[in-house]
Parts: structure tokens; sequence; C-alpha cells
């Protein structure tokens, strides 16, 4: 969070959320509000979002909201939530109409088995990513190559090229691949059955990591000893194995491991 030029909090241009998190972890008040209420953390945070929206009249503004208890551990929950949304854009079509909203994931679901399918592992490299443009640009150019590329695949960096290109910064340079090979590998490693994917180049000189290893199942408890570590979805820290669920489990694991992708550039 940060202020500034506001006497309330002196000099300071940034403030420490950490006393309000653990408040909202551990503290009495927040539980009865939130978890022992009839209302839902995604309700809370569209109430407050509407209130910021109506703010500070004739100043732009941007916010960032992440409803992550909707559809974090589970997917089972997401889509009573439509009619939440529904009502929420349509109650504030006027400031939609003059606004950009991005829907977007930070990664693909990783619970319940999802990213040992192939849909699951897709959207964990390619997270979700819906776009909604201000109404005086619809029916123009710029809505048209929108439309056009909701065919193609898109990604990540393509959309920061894009953001970068609009403030009109240096045009990016392109870059060409050739006589390259791309290995997407799955790896299982025992004892904690953990499922990570990582992608491998081959060329003339030989093998080369080219991506970060991602989890692909959930990890649970076993990185608990990184706290804020990157490496933590990696990490197996002792006394932390859980015994498998069964048999299958073990074999369907190491299934998904068995397969790997190869393109060529």
């Amino acid at each position: 969070m940060q202020v500034e030029n506001d006497r309330t909090f002196w000099s300071q241009k940034y403030v420490d959320i950490t006393p309000f998190d653990i408040l909202r972890v551990e503290g009495s008040t927040f539980k009865k509000s939130f978890k022992d209420s009839c209302s839902e953390p995604h309700l809370e945070m569209l109430d407050y979002l509407e209130k910021f929206m109506k703010s500070y009249t004739g100043t732009p503004k941007i916010a960032q909201v992440w409803p992550t208890y909707l559809a974090h551990d589970t997917l089972k929950d997401l889509y009573h939530a439509d009619e939440h949304f529904l009502k929420f854009f349509k109650k504030n079509r006027a400031i939609v109409d003059k606004s950009f909203f991005f829907f977007m994931g930070d990664h693909g679901p990783r619970f319940e088995g999802i990213r040992e399918v192939p849909l699951g592992q897709y959207e964990n490299l390619n997270p979700f990513l819906m776009v909604m443009i201000p109404s005086m640009y619809r029916n123009t150019s710029i809505h048209h190559q929108l439309y056009q590329k909701t065919n193609q695949l898109m990604t990540n960096f393509d959309l920061h090229a894009t953001i970068m290109d609009i403030l009109k910064a240096l045009s990016i340079r392109q870059i060409r691949v050739g006589g390259v090979t791309h290995y997407d590998m799955t790896v299982y490693l025992e004892p904690s059955m953990g499922l990570f994917s990582g992608n491998v180049q081959s060329n003339s000189s030989g093998l080369t990591v080219s991506s970060e290893f991602h989890r692909l199942n959930e990890y649970g408890k076993q990185g608990d000893c990184l706290v804020d570590n990157p490496l933590r979805p990696l990490c197996h820290c002792t006394n932390t194995t859980e015994r498998p669920r069964n048999d299958s489990d073990v074999r369907t694991t190491r299934k998904v491991a068995s397969t790997y992708k190869v393109v060529r550039v």
C-alpha cells in the first residue's frame, strides 16, 4: 500500500499491512465478520471495489482484486458466483463502459487432480485471461485485433508487449530461434509424490534447461520449512511425507510423468 501526502501516516510512503494480515487469519473479529457470517469473501471484495470505483470522481484510478478463496482449493464452488459477478457488472455498467477490465489467473488449478490432465497442464502454463475494453474502443480496429486474437495462442508475454506498445515504448527486438528442439518434460519424484514440469532445449551445443520447474499437483505442507521462498513448491521438508491415499494414486501420477511433448523450431 502506497500513501503520499497524508498526515495520517506522517512521512511514510509505505504502510506495513502484516499486522492486519495476522488479524485477518487469527483475529476473532474478522472470523466473525467473514467465516461465521452468511456472506462470502468475494462478495465483500466486490462491495469494497464498487465503493472505490465510485470514489474520487473524475480521477483516473486502478484497482487489483484477488478473490482467491472462491476457486483456489476447489472449482466446485466457482460457478455459483456467476450471478454475483453479473449483478455487479450490471449495477456498475456506466463505470465499466469507461474502464479496462482484466479477468486473469496467476496460475492454473492445482487441486483435485486437474493438473494431471492435458487441459490442466495447458492452463498452468497459460492461465485464464479475459479482457473488457471501454465502449469508446469497441467496434474499432483495436477491438477487431483483439477479437482476431481470441483464436490465436496468446501468452502473458504477448500481453506485456501489447501494453508496452500502447505506452509507446521502444519496439521489441524480434528474436528468431532456429535448429532447436524443445522438450516439455514431466518428472515424478518420490517420496513426495511430486509431479513437476519444465522445458529443456536441445541444440548442437547440448541440453539446456529453458524454464522454471512448476509443481503440477498439490504440495500441501511439504514446503512449510521455507517461508516466502520461490522454491517452496519444489522443496520437500523433513517429516512432511504423507502416505499415498491408495496405490491407484501412485500409478496415475507415474503415468502422467511418463508423457512429454516435443516441438522443433
